[in-house]
């Protein structure tokens, strides 16, 4: 991995090495100035290697939209944003912040009183009862002076830089794209005319902090929609000419926006290196500096990138959250200890719900203040049932505390019902995570014992001072009636998902969620299968799955252009001698099968926790045993059931 740890240069900044954490919103102290979090945060990302921080989006003015994040239109906020980027150069990581003139139609709004700005007037994203109130030229020019004062007091502030945020169909990006721009004054029209408010903005920033202060803009080459008036990558590329002919100091480059959201937040479902299309051809086209992103969280692939110079910075957003010190663990050559981001964007779908951005896979990321890790105050003995990602998360965490740790589980394997999850060829993400989280807990000097079964007996002959029960969940068998002689095997979605011998014939999958959906479309995808047809209970799949929209948006899209069948508002009635049979309006249908994949939930295993609770000084119940739900879930209760053992 030499050239990862090359000096690199972004801009007129340079840097100790080609890797940067990717902007993102986080949420601040509530007048808007950079909080202790924030600067932990970063500190603790700078102290992990990365050479350059990136700082998410500042707001240069609330004149026409309230703050996303951050705010930098008062000269008391300059304080809170210097001390952040001192703790980040006591590292030698060099600062740019992100600098926004807001979200336009993709801010909320409940009224046209309080609806933000835009360039035209376009129905909010998330409110289309309410549009955008479009700019008048005056106001426009208030707020490039807002942008230029801003860029200087971040300057002010110690930042090496900033950059300008106009991409993925946000405020700038609204004006640079017809869809959204259809002025006919001098903002609007042709492209140029359409990137007159970014380039104005651009060279208020000159005026206001001279020619040397570097200046890059994040911009989208291709929204990556077939459709009128969107951008695409002829546009992008033109896009880029032309702000490399105006001075922009770098580019850092994109795709996708809010209607093709995956592409611009990738999900666990794409694959590594997903932009690189647009970041080769605009590599040929111009000659700035370039960052880059899109699941670049491979050490290989991204060396590979900066090998064949087509990025000058490699920008990991989410896997920074999980795990911090990815630079440093690929230097010293410990990729195996890396902890892999799985891509399930629980990180902004929380965020958005109110609270700081959370990592599934990472307890401390944003929470460093908070949950210190300290040795045990006493000498204890924990005894941990089940090797899914919530026991090997407690067992690994208390035994760095100095607690005498066993772990049990049930299985010739660990990993849990992750094991099933991480089967699909799309889902590497989950299956690197808990490759690398096994290798850890293989390295930390657990004991652990396989192929154990924990009863009550032998958990109180344990002698133990504190138990965690992992036991997770199992799938649920539902009893359906059987037509004497039938020839149709009858498979769980784990089963499915972790059988050596491959699954053949027809299928069909019982049940639409989330499970059964992803189970559809690995079966989809191996050769042995023929048609895979899904009967789902309610209406549509998906229904009453609750993650990201980026994750929903990309999983719908894979099911529209796989060959799996779906049958909605049918409910399975039996297994025929061939087949399954199912009803729907009033009518019985049957799907001829081989084999017929049950997945219709999970049942929590619980039962351990009555059975010892008044006999042990301690008992915790953590993960799926609570109740079949996510990661995110499964590991911090696992965190912090290890974390407060005294």
């Amino acid at each position: 991995m030499n050239k990862l740890f090359e000096r690199a240069t972004y801009g007129n900044v340079k840097l100790k090495n080609h890797i940067a954490i990717a902007p993102m919103g986080m949420k601040t102290d509530i007048d808007g100035f950079v909080s202790e979090r924030n600067i932990e945060f970063y500190r603790r990302v700078a102290e992990g290697g990365a050479g350059l921080i990136m700082v998410g989006c500042a707001m240069c003015t609330q004149e026409f939209e309230g703050r996303p994040t951050w705010a930098m239109d008062n000269f008391f906020q300059v304080a809170g944003f210097g001390q952040l980027v001192d703790s980040c150069h006591a590292y030698g990581a060099k600062v740019i912040t992100q600098l926004t003139v807001g979200l336009g139609r993709v801010a909320y709004a409940d009224r046209l009183e309080t609806a933000p700005y835009g360039p035209s007037e376009n129905p909010l994203r998330a409110n289309p009862s309410v549009s955008t109130r479009p700019f008048t030229v005056e106001q426009i020019q208030r707020v490039v002076k807002a942008y230029g004062n801003a860029a200087f007091m971040l300057k002010k502030a110690g930042v090496d830089g900033i950059e300008m945020h106009a991409y993925g169909g946000y405020l700038f990006d609204q004006f640079l794209t017809s869809a959204w721009n259809r002025r006919t004054d001098e903002y609007g029209g042709n492209l140029r005319g359409r990137m007159r408010f970014l380039l104005e903005c651009l060279h208020e920033v000159r005026k206001t902090c001279g020619p040397d202060f570097s200046v890059t803009a994040k911009v989208t080459v291709d929204h990556r929609i077939p459709k009128p008036g969107y951008r695409t990558i002829e546009e992008g590329i033109e896009l880029c000419k032309i702000l490399e002919e105006e001075g922009i100091d770098g580019l850092h480059l994109d795709t996708g926006c809010y209607e093709r959201y995956y592409c611009q937040i990738p999900s666990v479902y794409e694959p590594k290196g997903m932009e690189l299309d647009v970041i080769r051809a605009v590599r040929a086209a111009v000659h700035v500096p370039l960052m880059g992103q899109g699941k670049l969280n491979d050490p290989a692939v991204a060396e590979a990138v900066l090998t064949e110079g087509a990025l000058d910075v490699i920008a990991l957003g989410h896997q920074m959250l999980a795990d911090p010190d990815w630079p440093t663990k690929v230097k010293e050559g410990r990729v195996k200890e890396i902890n892999h981001c799985i891509g399930c964007n629980e990180c902004m779908y929380l965020a958005i719900a109110g609270k700081h951005r959370p990592c599934a896979v990472n307890p401390l990321s944003g929470h460093e203040l908070e949950y210190p890790i300290v040795p045990a105050v006493k000498t204890r003995r924990l005894l941990v049932v089940g090797g899914g990602p919530a026991g090997l998360t407690a067992a690994m965490l208390a035994h760095s505390r100095g607690i005498d740790v066993t772990l049990w589980e049930r299985h010739d394997y660990l990993g849990g019902n992750l094991a099933a999850a991480g089967a699909p060829s799309f889902k590497t993400d989950v299956r690197v995570f808990l490759d690398n989280l096994i290798y850890r807990f293989g390295k930390s000097g657990v004991k652990a014992v396989l192929n154990k079964t924990a009863t009550k007996e032998d958990i109180l002959a344990e002698g133990v001072d504190d138990v965690i029960l992992a036991t997770g969940s199992d799938s649920i068998m539902i009893r359906l009636p059987r037509a004497e002689g039938s020839k149709v095997g009858v498979l769980t979605g784990n089963e499915a998902m972790l059988r050596k011998e491959p699954v053949t014939g027809d299928v069909v999958v019982i049940g639409g969620g989330l499970v059964g959906c992803e189970t559809a479309l690995h079966l989809d995808g191996m050769r042995s299968v023929g048609k895979v047809t899904i009967i789902e209970a309610l209406d549509c799949v998906l229904k009453t799955v609750k993650h990201f929209g980026s994750n929903d948006h990309s999983l719908r899209d894979l099911m529209a252009a796989s060959g799996v069948e779906t049958v909605c508002s049918g409910k399975v009635t039996g297994i025929s001698e061939n087949g399954v049979t199912y009803e729907k309006d009033g009518q019985v249908y049957e799907v001829p099968c081989s084999t017929v994949v049950m997945a219709v939930g999970y049942r929590s295993n619980s039962a351990l926790e009555d059975e010892i609770w008044s006999g042990i000084n301690n008992v915790r119940l953590v993960g799926d045993a609570v109740a079949p739900r996510k990661v995110i879930d499964a590991v911090h209760e696992a965190f912090h059931a290890a974390r407060v053992l005294k």
